[in-house]
């Protein structure tokens, strides 16, 4: 089949795509606005999701009884619970914009305190929203179930009143005009009797991720100290319980399981790993994402010399200082693939691991943190250029294997001055010769910025390097989400004075602290446009077990894509070369038609 330009408009014509033909020869934001609450701290960034036409942005805004309404863009968007107290109330807030930046809806709350930096979002084929987030009742307001109000009106209440407050896990769906269509809870056991006593337990499990495959399923992973039930059909519930569970007296520091659990497409329990073996002092699982038929997954452990755990059926060890793991695991059985832990040591007696993410493009994984001390996978070795100073950290990995490849360091490439750290790596799906990090520095001056990194050996491209937002008081860069076939990039920044977007006027001076949420334009390398996505060239496309098999008569790059119009794999191959992908059972688009997967 031959693939021309005007195919190829028609075919995303046909998925609602829109593919660039002029890209952008540098980074320039589109617009910028300010998620705002008038409490002194309230206000975080929680997740944030690009759509075709728009975005979600999942928050969590403060209020009180005295100071109760939230703002985006100036404008009242809700008014929160009214929290009588010494703090404020973190009300759930999920807003809609268009590609412009105008606020469409919001789904939020009026009772329940939801936890900050903790939740995700994820989109389904039929263009419809799944989010997570965690979520106890408001101080003061036992008495009241939790709430959420959908882009209608309609409140949908759970959680009943209680006796003490306790987090529970919240996972909904709403479609794209922000009318909620379920809602189903992860419930953890929130007592426990230790020599006699009744131990109230507030905070036992962990929802960090949430991702979805190309059947609809949803993953769920983070880590559990007490038993969590999951919803099941018809008022049941499935229960999983970690090993450290019994040993633990329920005061103090919470020890923790990693767990994955896999839930159907309406939200109810299927399957789910946790790790199993000798009791660590703590493991859980901090991000993941998915690629394909796999789920990459990173979290720390520490543990006692000598004890052995597994995951998903692979063993690994840990040290007394938080150890990452990294693994990858199979959608089809949950059973993992390979884990590789990296061994952490102290610099001038001084070390920390913070916010790490993991993204996958093509054959590599790639791993962002912040970061002081060093690791060593045994072969290779990174250490930060300051003791006691957070910086950005990035990793390269072979995606089949978990090898390291390659590592960077932020302070050491950049001469950074101030704490900082990498949030988000980024590669263009149809060009792999550098790849993208979003990261900031904690002043004014710098604040946040995009750099570009050569992808094999990670020297840094030094003529890329784009400061996005200054200002911002103490700003830190907090989401990034990039939409390859636009060239854009949605993204966070959060801080306490007006901030300074790149080729903008300053915003409005925040009430103590806000979320700038802003839309980038990205440069040329960073566009999957018509130039990129698909070379004019003879090739074939055949759909099989678990695969795609792609055959090139003339050298050509082409993407697969799901019914969504979401790139699924990106394949290069030179005349006459094969190529097997291997994807999730559904149907696919490649070579401009649909291709099933069985």
């Amino acid at each position: 089949m031959k693939i021309s330009t005007r195919t190829l408009s028609s075919f995303a014509a046909v998925l609602g795509m829109s593919f660039s033909l002029m890209a952008a020869e540098t980074v320039s934001m589109e617009w910028a606005n300010l998620f705002d609450g008038t409490t002194t701290a309230g206000d975080q960034s929680t997740a944030v999701l690009g759509v075709k036409n728009g975005a979600y942005w999942l928050n969590t805004l403060g209020s009180t009884e005295s100071a109760p309404d939230l703002f985006y863009a100036g404008t009242k968007i809700f008014t929160g619970a009214l929290y009588v107290g010494t703090s404020q109330n973190n009300n759930f807030a999920l807003t809609k914009t268009d590609a412009d930046g105008k606020a469409l809806w919001t789904i939020y709350s009026t009772s329940g305190d939801y936890a900050a930096n903790e939740g995700a979002l994820a989109e389904t084929a039929d263009g419809s929203v799944i989010f997570l987030s965690r979520a106890r009742h408001t101080d003061g307001m036992l008495d009241k179930p939790l709430n959420l109000v959908d882009a209608s009106g309609k409140t949908f209440e759970f959680g009943g009143t209680v006796e003490n407050r306790y987090y529970i896990g919240v996972i909904g769906k709403t479609d794209a005009n922000g009318n909620i269509q379920w809602i189903r809870l992860i419930t953890p056991d929130n007592t426990k009797t230790v020599g006699g006593e009744t131990v109230n337990l507030s905070d036992v499990f962990t929802a960090k991720s949430l991702v979805l495959d190309a059947e609809g399923n949803i993953y769920v992973a983070g880590g559990f100290s007490a038993p969590l039930a999951f919803a099941k059909a018809e008022n049941a519930t499935e229960k999983i319980t970690p090993r450290n569970s019994a040993e633990w007296a329920g005061k103090g520091t919470a020890p923790a399981d990693s767990y994955i659990a896999k839930l159907d497409a309406d939200g109810y329990y299927k399957a789910s790993v946790q790790t199993e073996g000798d009791t660590f002092t703590t493991d859980a699982i901090l991000s993941m994402t998915i690629d394909g038929a796999n789920l990459y997954v990173t979290g720390t452990a520490t543990a006692e010399e000598g004890l052995k755990a597994s995951f998903g059926g692979e063993e690994f060890t840990a040290t007394t200082l938080a150890t990452p793991f990294i693994a990858s695991f199979s959608t089809a059985n949950l059973e993992a693939e390979w884990l590789k832990t990296l061994t952490p040591g102290k610099v001038e007696d001084k070390y920390g691991y913070q916010n790490p993410a993991l993204s996958a493009n093509g054959a590599t994984l790639w791993l962002t943190a912040l970061f002081n001390g060093s690791f060593t996978d045994g072969a290779k070795t990174i250490s930060s250029v300051t003791p006691s100073t957070r910086e950005g950290l990035l990793v390269k990995f072979d995606k089949a294997t978990g090898e390291w490849l390659a590592a960077a360091d932020s302070r050491a490439d950049w001469n950074d001055t101030a704490l900082g750290g990498y949030l988000a790596a980024v590669q263009n799906p149809a060009d792999d010769s550098k790849v993208y990090v979003y990261g900031y520095v904690m002043n004014a001056a710098t604040g946040a910025y995009l750099r570009g990194y050569n992808a094999q050996d990670l020297t840094p491209v030094t003529d890329e390097n784009w400061t996005l937002v200054k200002g911002g008081g103490m700003p830190s860069a907090i989401c990034f989400k990039y939409l390859p076939e636009e060239g854009t990039a949605y993204l966070t920044v959060r801080g306490n004075k007006a901030f300074e977007p790149l080729g903008l006027e300053a915003t409005a001076a925040p009430t103590g602290w806000a979320v700038m949420a802003g839309k980038l334009a990205l440069p040329e390398g960073l566009t999957a446009g018509v130039e990129t996505a698909a070379t004019a060239a003879e090739y074939t496309v055949l759909g099989g077990k678990g695969c795609i098999t792609i055959s090139a008569a003339e050298a050509c790059t082409t993407a697969v894509y799901d019914l969504a119009g979401r790139a699924a794999a990106t394949v290069k191959l030179a005349a006459g070369e094969t190529a097997t992908l291997t994807l999730a059972p559904g149907l696919y688009i490649a070579g401009g038609k649909k291709v099933i997967v069985k």
